[in-house]
């Protein structure tokens, strides 16, 4: 499918389709939360009405993409909306508010995979020293294997900028 706007042809490949859908399963980690500390804390109603809050408000963040990308239909997205109805100055902004919030929210991501390990391996990560957050162990061993993780889901993703 050729981009009506720019001229640009998408460049996923289904290898990298694939590791997309890995990173979204990273966020696996909600779900665990949801099972593990939510429906004891809240209860099954209380979880209920948190999933379908939760995804009222994504169906509404959804609806304003397909909105944006129907009215400016080029490759940019929510850069490419802003430039176009508030000027360059907005995008630039808008821009960097984006890289800003991506950048942000890579802890919980590292949070995500560090659960989605010990529920795959059990404890085969847990060596080495360690340091105890609210209650939680986190050893230097799982720090470095998810940073690893990172770093090589970072350098499959370059060649894409």
């Amino acid at each position: 499918m050729k981009d009506k706007g720019s001229g640009n042809k998408p460049y996923l490949t289904p290898f990298l389709t694939g590791l997309l859908a890995i990173g979204s399963s990273v966020g696996w980690g909600s779900f665990v939360m949801t099972g593990t500390l939510f429906l004891p804390t809240a209860g099954a109603y209380g979880t209920i009405i948190g999933l379908f809050a939760g995804a009222a408000v994504m169906f509404l963040i959804a609806k304003n993409y397909q909105y944006m990308m129907d009215i400016y239909p080029e490759a940019g997205g929510t850069y490419a909306f802003a430039r176009n109805v508030l000027g360059y100055d907005y995008g630039f902004l808008v821009s960097w508010f984006l890289s800003l919030a991506y950048i942000s929210i890579l802890w919980a991501n590292a949070t995500s995979l560090e659960l989605f390990s010990r529920f795959l391996f059990g404890s085969f990560f847990e060596f080495g020293p360690h340091y105890t957050v609210t209650g939680f162990e986190v050893y230097l061993s799982e720090i470095l294997v998810i940073s690893g993780i990172i770093f090589l889901f970072a350098w499959i993703h370059l060649p894409g900028f």
